[in-house]
């Protein structure tokens, strides 16, 4: 019963959808003839006036009409087929030729209609006999009709445009206030952080009186990775790789103790004497990834983070097997994470770096490649 009602409540959305949409056609059609038809009567009557005529001659009244077809329809094909739909790229030659194209084929539309209305109602005019007068009317009509096109989709691309920036400006301040909220969380983590180390020294040495070494190394670990923590990284300035992978280092021992050794998490260091830096946090947040949303107790898909350092180039991959239990929350905050390394990304090194994610169901994998001006 529940999911017939749940199909019935689908099936009702998507007619629903489609009701909204066919409206809006509907409305957009409307509109385009309603406009055309004022186009239509402004230029008859324009041409009554100026022949002092109500009633014009059948051979102008038919040559007229040719010629508001042949410029509607060269106008649609500009706006469907010619000009980049939306706020897309402009490729210069794509557009000269689909230009070049759309035009030959409304001049040849024009002349068929011209010569038909000859053959059928003995349509006479100096289009119908003289080439010369054809190719000028109609390259006359097809500009007129042309810049018409023109400035609508230059308005429309323009508005594009600013949907466009209005949306990169609102995801930048959700990312802002996203990055804002992580800064209060870091802060109210921060608090009275003496008091904090002061009770890890005071676990560190009862550890010590009762001979525990598991507990002395885990509180000296968790010591140290506090007080990395707790430093002002500042977004504006990047930190060296290898204090990164250090502190990783760290998080990975403190780890494997806390998971009785049942942790497989191999780090491949490669070139540490070239000294490279990275934007903080950005190995962090890939190492927190994994171990999020990957498996890490399997010895036979260890989770690998290799780092390659050289003069001209940083290398970083990422691989762990995929967790396929992981929740729907915690892939949005992977999507969060993402978005914030991406912008960081873009900030410090624009088109000086790739960063590829890949994911063939099995393993998710992580490759960035700086290049180092």
């Amino acid at each position: 019963m529940a999911t017939r009602k749940l199909k019935y409540t689908n099936a009702c959305s998507q007619y629903m959808k489609l009701a909204i949409m066919m409206t809006k056609r509907t409305k957009i059609i409307l509109m385009h003839l309603g406009i055309w038809a004022i186009y239509w009567c402004v230029e008859l009557l324009k041409l009554s006036f100026a022949f002092n005529n109500v009633f014009i001659e059948r051979n102008l009244l038919t040559e007229i009409i040719i010629n508001l077809l042949s410029g509607t329809a060269f106008f649609y094909a500009l706006i469907l087929f010619v000009f980049p739909p939306k706020a897309d790229r402009i490729q210069v030659f794509q557009l000269l030729w689909r230009l070049a194209l759309a035009w030959l084929v409304c001049m040849a539309l024009r002349r068929c209609g011209i010569l038909l209305m000859a053959e059928w109602i003995d349509f006479k005019s100096p289009v119908v006999t003289n080439l010369k007068f054809f190719f000028v009317s109609g390259f006359d009509l097809f500009t007129r009709f042309g810049i018409y096109a023109a400035l609508i989709w230059f308005f429309r691309r323009q508005g594009e445009l600013q949907k466009q920036m209005l949306q990169k400006k609102l995801e930048e301040e959700k990312l802002k206030h996203e990055l804002l909220e992580t800064k209060h969380a870091v802060l109210k983590a921060q608090i009275n952080p003496h008091f904090l180390f002061n009770i890890l020294n005071f676990i560190h040495s009862k550890a010590i009186s009762a001979d525990d070494h598991v507990i002395d190394k885990t509180v000296l670990l968790l010591s140290d990775i506090l007080r990395h923590s707790l430093q002002d990284h500042k977004s504006d300035h990047p930190v060296l790789v290898n204090d990164e992978l250090l502190h990783i280092k760290k998080l990975n021992e403190l780890n494997s103790l806390r998971f009785n050794g049942k942790y497989y998490f191999n780090i491949i260091d490669e070139g540490a004497a070239y000294q490279n830096k990275i934007p903080a946090l950005i190995l962090l947040t890939f190492f927190e990834n994994a171990m999020k949303y990957g498996i890490f107790n399997d010895p036979q898909y260890p989770v690998v983070l290799h780092v390659k350092q050289s003069p001209d180039l940083l290398e970083i991959d990422m691989k762990n097997k995929i967790d396929n239990t992981t929740s729907t929350n915690k892939k949005e905050r992977h999507a969060i994470g993402k978005r914030y390394i991406n912008n960081i990304l873009d900030k410090f090194y624009k088109n000086n770096c790739i960063l590829e994610y890949h994911n063939d169901g099995v393993f998710y994998i992580v490759n960035l490649k700086i290049i180092k001006e």
